[in-house]
């Protein structure tokens, strides 16, 4: 049994249901939008209304496809009691002998909503009763997809009897993903001086574990068209405050006027097949554009002289100056493979305007090959010296690629213990031999320039080395002229 509401408008509908609009696009998400009017015809949205009857069934139902394997997904929707005149259970006993009386908090005593949300057939979440309170609610629970899912049923269920009660309304029902945020350092811009090293990395946090695979992307275009820059990994994500995190770094490299205003933006995804899906992947919404400048005007002193030479497997090395001044610094730095540098030594400069003689013994051995430069550091910014490189003779055959991308040549930089011929291949993805040129190394230290790329295409190529047994391999970016 439920009382009448008198005051109703008479060219309402209902009397015992609130008047109320859809929830859509609402400003207020839990007031939800006004009320359509049937006399002055204000437009109104679709919403879902139920009068639910004694048995209990399915209210919504519906296959969803062109999903994402191994992610996690939110399936909600907007509910509201629409009863608050309802006083009758489910048997039709009313709350009180004589008729409805409103608790004090203006709840029903009515039967409540009470929904399941399934998937597949199974139950997932159950959103208990649904009091009445003139206020949308959002309800829902996170689903994740299998390795190979990407289809699913959604189902919504009346869980509650019929009676005096269980009117309800759902809107917004949604299956919507949580991407993750990706923070790219430094954005927007990183300025370098022509020659000096370019460092790169992006943060990736997320309220899932599971967005480990990452690929870095580059553009010369100004973002209109984006290529795989062959460097990728697994990230190993921690809990930092309350969100998963990890860093993925793009290998550090030299600018040059070549690279001026090349982009560079990460992309992650749950999976290495999500990765090369774009519906299935992230890419950061911010980029990071490399500024390349001739830097004129480059500060700190004059570096004349930088070498060093291996005395029983211990690097010596050695710089002289010129134009120096006070509040200056040297910082020593060693690289295993030529690209990642780290200090080992700190200095201050001697502030002589004429130029100072500098030494310095690295206690560690080298064994195999270490590549050693100089971070030249004044209160007007810092810059790097050359690089160079020592071996030791034990020391068989081992070459790094110094710069990638690349646009009119290859340079490679690396030791071998005897004199011998190399075979230097250039292949596209397929395997095809685009290049195939001969070249004669020397003991010891060895650079090694190929030129005449600028016909080759833009993208991902293979460089091979061959040296009787020994084979070196790398993955080369070609950028457009």
């Amino acid at each position: 049994w439920a009382k009448p509401d008198v005051s109703a408008p008479s060219h309402r509908v209902f009397q015992l249901w609130d008047i109320i609009g859809d929830h859509t696009g609402a400003v207020n998400p839990f007031l939800g939008n006004p009320p359509a009017d049937t006399v002055n015809k204000n437009n109104g949205g679709y919403m879902l209304v139920i009068n639910a009857s004694y048995r209990i069934d399915s209210a919504f139902n519906q296959t969803i496809t062109g999903l994402c394997p191994n992610t996690y997904y939110e399936f909600s929707l907007w509910i509201r009691n629409i009863c608050s005149k309802c006083g009758c259970d489910s048997n039709g006993k009313g709350a009180t002998a004589t008729g409805y009386i409103p608790t004090a908090t203006g709840d029903s005593s009515g039967v409540k909503p009470n929904l399941t949300l399934a998937i597949n057939g199974v139950d997932y979440y159950t959103t208990g009763d649904v009091q009445y309170n003139g206020l949308w609610v959002k309800k829902g629970f996170t689903y994740l997809t299998g390795p190979s899912q990407t289809s699913l049923t959604a189902m919504v269920r009346n869980n509650a009897p019929g009676g005096g009660g269980n009117d309800w309304a759902i809107d917004d029902i949604a299956l919507a993903n949580c991407p993750p945020n990706l923070t790219m350092l430094p954005s927007p811009n990183v300025t370098v001086c022509d020659g000096n090293q370019v460092d790169i990395s992006s943060v990736v946090t997320s309220y899932f574990s599971n967005y480990i695979y990452w690929q870095w992307e580059m553009s010369t275009d100004n973002g209109a068209s984006w290529t795989n820059t062959g460097v990728s990994g697994v990230g190993s994500p921690t809990l930092v405050g309350g969100q998963w995190q990890y860093t993925a770094v793009y290998p550090s490299f030299l600018a040059s006027a070549s690279m001026n205003n090349a982009m560079y933006r990460l992309k992650v995804a749950s999976t290495p097949g999500n990765l090369g899906a774009t519906s299935c992947a992230f890419t950061a919404s911010t980029t990071i554009a490399v500024l390349t400048n001739t830097c004129l005007a480059l500060p700190g002193p004059d570096v004349n002289t930088f070498s060093g030479s291996l005395q029983n497997q211990t690097a010596l090395l050695q710089w002289t100056t010129t134009n120096e001044k006070p509040g200056e610094w040297f910082s020593l730095e060693r690289s295993s493979d030529g690209i990642h540098f780290t200090g080992i030594q700190d200095m201050p400069a001697e502030g002589k305007s004429n130029g100072s003689n500098y030494h310095y013994t690295d206690p560690n051995p080298v064994t195999g090959y270490a590549w050693y430069r100089l971070k030249i550091t004044s209160i007007d910014g810092m810059r790097y010296s050359k690089t160079i490189a020592l071996f030791s003779k034990a020391s068989a055959f081992d070459f790094r690629l110094i710069g990638n991308p690349v646009l009119n040549s290859v340079v490679l930089q690396g030791v071998s213990a005897s004199d011998r011929p190399v075979r230097l291949l250039l292949m596209n993805a397929v395997g095809t031999i685009l290049q195939n040129k001969e070249w004669f190394v020397r003991a010891g230290a060895n650079t090694i320039t190929i030129d005449g790329l600028s016909s080759v295409p833009s993208g991902t190529y293979i460089l091979q080395m061959q040296a009787g047994q020994d084979i070196k391999q790398f993955k080369l970016i070609k950028l457009r002229q």
